[in-house]
């Protein structure tokens, strides 16, 4: 025979389902007291100074790409930058030439395709042609 709890309003509970239902509940809380303590040293981790720091060199390296990319007007890497320079210097030794008060001997060109942009910097006194790939 089941034991059965009779209730005050006249509903009658049996015991198992009683313990069931507590099993439940105790289950939720211990998930849910799991989940605040991972989110609580996870809070510690995100607070921490290692972390900070880590991010905020991240953040400059970041910054500074950025910086340099804005600096050129066109994203250039500075692997492809060494070589566009190189070849600059080049010319200019080769065919040196009056290039005016403001320089503009050199041009750029950029063609996007479906694989990346395609860069060309032009020398305008020669029309020699220098092709890079830009980022």
């Amino acid at each position: 025979m089941e034991d059965n709890l009779e209730l005050k309003d006249g509903n009658i509970w049996i015991l198992e389902d009683i313990k069931k239902v507590l099993q439940q509940v105790y289950d939720h809380y211990r998930a849910v007291k799991n989940s605040n303590e991972y989110l609580r040293k996870e809070n510690e981790r995100l607070k921490s100074e290692a972390y900070k720091d880590e991010e905020l060199s991240k953040m400059k390296e970041r910054y500074d790409k950025m910086k340099s990319a804005y600096y050129k007007g066109f994203p250039i890497s500075e692997e492809e930058d060494k070589k566009i320079q190189e070849w600059i210097k080049l010319q200019i030794e080769k065919y040196p030439c009056d290039t005016g008060a403001i320089g503009g001997r050199f041009r750029y060109e950029f063609i996007g395709t479906s694989i990346g942009v395609i860069g060309t910097v032009i020398d305008g006194f020669t029309n020699d042609k220098f092709n890079f790939q830009s980022p």
